[in-house]
C-alpha cells in the first residue's frame, strides 16, 4: 500500500541513481509544456549525479525531443516498451520486438468496425506499436476480437495496440543489464507513474511513486496504490517535482 512520498529516508535517497518517469499524466497534465517544477526539479537531480530517463507510450522522436530540452542523461523507452535508447543520442537499443502482431490486429479490427476504428497520425513515426482511435465501442468488446499474441493497452488517454509481454518495466530490466548500466541495480532505481499503463515498473522495481492523476477513475488508482511503495500528494507534474524535491533536500541534507 502506497504510503507518502515523505516516508522516504536519507538511505533511500542516497541509493538512488537513476529515475525514470512517465510523461503524460506524471510530467504533463495535458498538452506538451513541461511546468518549471519539473524541468528545474529534473536539472536538479541531474546536477546530483542522479540519472533521469523517460519511460512513456509516446514515440521516440518526442521523447528524444523532451530529453534535450530537459538535458537529461537517462536512457529513453517509448511505445510503452516496444523501442529504447541506452541515451537520447544513442542508436536504438536492439530489443527484436515486432510490429506485425499490433498491424494484424488493427486491420482485423478495421475490417469489423470500419466506421469506428482508425489510426492517429503519429502511427507513421511508430515502429512497433499502434495507435488508434474509436467510436462507441466498448473496450472489452474490442479485446473479444484481438489474437493471444497482442495486447490492447487503454493509457486513459488512448489505445494501443502492442505485442504480447512487451511491457515498460521488461524493457526497462533489459536496458539494465546492459553493461553500460553495470553498477546500477533495481535498488538504485526509482520509478514514476500514474496510471495502468505503468504497472510493469511498479511490479519490478521496489522504490516506485504513484504520481496522482484525478482525472483517471478511481476504480484504475485503487489497484495502483497497492503495489507502489510511494505516492504523491499533489498531481502530475507539481506531484513529480514534490517527490524530486524530497529526495533532493535529503541529498543535500547528507552531504
Amino acid at each position: 500500500m502506497a504510503e507518502s512520498y515523505k516516508k522516504l529516508s536519507t538511505d533511500e535517497a542516497r541509493r538512488i541513481k537513476l529515475v525514470m518517469t512517465d510523461v503524460d499524466g506524471t510530467l504533463l497534465e495535458d498538452g506538451d509544456e513541461l511546468i518549471p517544477e519539473v524541468t528545474q526539479s529534473i536539472q536538479r537531480l541531474e546536477s546530483l549525479g542522479i540519472a533521469v530517463g523517460l519511460v512513456s507510450g509516446r514515440h521516440m522522436p518526442e521523447l528524444e525531443g523532451m530529453a534535450t530540452v530537459l538535458g537529461i542523461s537517462g536512457p529513453l523507452i517509448a511505445e510503452n516498451g516496444g523501442l529504447a535508447k541506452l541515451t537520447a543520442n544513442s542508436d536504438l537499443f536492439p530489443l527484436g520486438y515486432s510490429r506485425e502482431p499490433a498491424q494484424r490486429a488493427f486491420e482485423k479490427l478495421q475490417r469489423l468496425f470500419p466506421d469506428s476504428i482508425r489510426g492517429r497520425q503519429d502511427n507513421e513515426q511508430r515502429h512497433i506499436d499502434i495507435v488508434l482511435h474509436y467510436d462507441s465501442i466498448p473496450i472489452d468488446t474490442l479485446r473479444t476480437h484481438i489474437n493471444d499474441d497482442v495486447e490492447l493497452l487503454d493509457s486513459g488517454y488512448i489505445l494501443h495496440l502492442i505485442q504480447k509481454d512487451i511491457t515498460k518495466g521488461t524493457t526497462l530490466q533489459r536496458l539494465l543489464d546492459d553493461v553500460i548500466f553495470s553498477d546500477i541495480t533495481k535498488d538504485n532505481v526509482m520509478v514514476a507513474g500514474d496510471a495502468p499503463t505503468d504497472d510493469s515498473l511498479f511490479k519490478l522495481f521496489p522504490a516506485s511513486v504513484l504520481v496522482q492523476n484525478p482525472n483517471l477513475p478511481q476504480n484504475w488508482r485503487a489497484p495502483l496504490k497497492q503495489m507502489t511503495r510511494y505516492e504523491s500528494d499533489l498531481s502530475f507534474g507539481q506531484g513529480f517535482a514534490q517527490v524530486a524535491r524530497h529526495i533532493i533536500d535529503l541529498r543535500e541534507n547528507a552531504s
